[in-house]
């Protein structure tokens, strides 16, 4: 699933899957996969959520309160949650899109906003500074347009 991932991309799945275990969950969502983006931080995509202010820190907070500690309980292999899947598709659908051969995070970052349910999109909408454009701001900043 994941040969197509940058180092980066692969470097924030990693981070996404240590942020569940950090919170007690056994499973990542799309709330894992934006504090995968924010903590790994040296990306795009973690320039762009910093430019909408929106910081780890408050990033975490928000899903906390959201969703809540799990019960501490989680297996060595973490599963995604369906919307993380969906995010996931929508990032390989974003980089075919742009003809980019690799899923980096800018396209998991799109993936998250294009799912737009998941607790990630709802965190991100939250903090944003300019929450209307958020879309139309990340593929200028990423040099794209939709």
């Amino acid at each position: 699933m994941f040969e197509r991932f940058t180092e980066k991309s692969r470097a924030i799945m990693v981070q996404a899957q240590q942020e569940s275990r950090n919170m007690g969950h056994n499973f990542v969502g799309t709330e894992q996969i934006l504090l995968g983006i924010l903590s790994e931080g040296n990306n795009e995509a973690a320039s762009a959520l910093l430019d909408m202010t929106i910081q780890l820190q408050d990033a975490r907070k928000e899903v906390q309160q959201i969703i809540g500690l799990g019960s501490g309980f989680t297996d060595a292999e973490i599963p995604f949650t369906p919307r993380a899947m969906r995010v996931l598709e929508l990032s390989f659908e974003e980089a075919k899109k742009f003809n980019d051969e690799n899923i980096e995070p800018k396209h998991l970052l799109l993936g998250i906003l294009l799912e737009g349910d998941g607790v990630a999109a709802v965190v991100v909408r939250k903090l944003a500074a300019f929450p209307d454009t958020i879309l139309q701001d990340l593929y200028a900043s990423f040099g794209m347009t939709a």
